[in-house]
């Protein structure tokens, strides 16, 4: 018992050498692990340490561009707003535009309203039986008035203005509408006053009587006035009036007025667009073109719009002298010699050709 208790004591003491040397080397191996566990400690700091510096610097660059991308947004967002209130500008404006096209187009057809009404007005215009012979020619002068109107108002793109499809043709600019509207209406303005002398005369003279085209007419004016009034009414559609309505006129007098104060409107209307008169040419030439078929209708038309209408009466002198250099060219056949000098107007009797012996 006390060599155990000596033992046991020299165990609690270390005085065993055994003992005392393994519990050095447990001692320096405990120490060798504690010095282990601290070095890997320092390290798994210094990893954590250079961790958590590259997780700040990430964050760092994360926080600027997430900076950045707000401060897009935000630029997006104004770009944004203001497209919309440019799209909202546009709108405004393209509704602005459409009222002033609308309104434009409402002006325009009031122009075109008042060049029907006149023109209108010259188609149902009559003569009474004082003009005798004068009806004929008279009533060709009517007639060139409204080739005149109607031309002049396809020119400007107004004859007959019923669609968009015309309305592309129109050559009048929103400070001519004024203008335009003043003559058009100076023109009803003279039918009107023509037609108030024409009541006065019918209340004096209830037996005054108008003459009928169709009876008073010969073959030749008959024919040149049909084709005038279907070349007018092809340009600026129905333009009928009233039967009630139509212009009547008895004298002399007041029809050669009616006829010089209209012409002289009509010319300061053609003057307003100096830059269609190539198209008015070419107008014109059509008229011709068409009016010529009338048998001996084209020395009629050049004396009718002789001081009337130049434009006209030019045209259909240049159609005459074409006519007639064609018809009076001579043409050889067989062996013939010589030659023909100049041009011929007119007709050749009594010439012989014959062989050169």
């Amino acid at each position: 018992m006390q060599e155990t208790e000596k033992w046991f004591d020299s165990l609690l003491k270390g005085n065993d050498g055994e003992l005392a040397a393994a519990s050095e080397e447990l001692e320096t191996a405990i120490n060798e692990m504690s010095q282990a566990v601290g070095l890997s400690t320092l390290k798994t700091v210094d990893v954590m340490n250079r961790v958590v510096d590259s997780m700040n610097g990430n964050v760092e660059f994360l926080v600027s561009n997430s900076n950045l991308i707000d401060e897009r947004t935000a630029a997006i967002q104004s770009n944004t707003d203001a497209i919309r209130e440019q799209n909202r500008d546009i709108a405004s404006k393209q509704d602005d535009m459409t009222d002033m096209q609308r309104e434009m187009m409402r002006q325009l057809s009031e122009q075109s309203k008042l060049l029907n009404q006149a023109v209108g007005f010259f188609d149902s215009l009559q003569i009474g039986e004082s003009f005798g012979k004068e009806f004929e020619t008279s009533l060709l002068k009517v007639d060139v008035i409204k080739l005149r109107l109607t031309r002049w108002g396809k020119s400007v793109g107004l004859a007959n203005l019923d669609d968009l499809g015309s309305a592309r043709e129109i050559k009048l600019a929103p400070e001519d509408i004024p203008k335009v509207q003043d003559l058009l209406n100076e023109i009803l303005e003279l039918i009107a006053d023509a037609d108030k002398l024409s009541g006065r005369f019918k209340k004096k003279n209830p037996a005054a009587l108008t003459m009928d085209p169709f009876v008073e007419l010969d073959n030749t004016a008959a024919s040149l006035h049909q084709q005038m009034d279907l070349l007018a009414k092809g340009r600026q559609g129905n333009s009928a009036v009233n039967p009630d309505d139509a212009l009547i006129i008895y004298q002399m007098k007041d029809f050669s007025r009616l006829i010089e104060d209209t012409n002289g409107l009509v010319d300061d209307l053609i003057e307003l667009f100096p830059a269609v008169q190539d198209e008015q040419r070419k107008i014109c030439e059509d008229e011709v073109s068409r009016l010529k078929k009338v048998q001996n209708g084209l020395p009629l038309l050049k004396n009718v719009a002789a001081g009337q209408d130049d434009l006209l009466r030019d045209t259909v002198v240049k159609a005459i002298q074409s006519t007639t250099t064609y018809n009076n060219s001579v043409v050889f056949t067989g062996e013939n010699y010589g030659f023909q000098v100049g041009n011929n107007v007119g007709r050749i009797g009594n010439v012989r050709f014959g062989q050169y012996q």
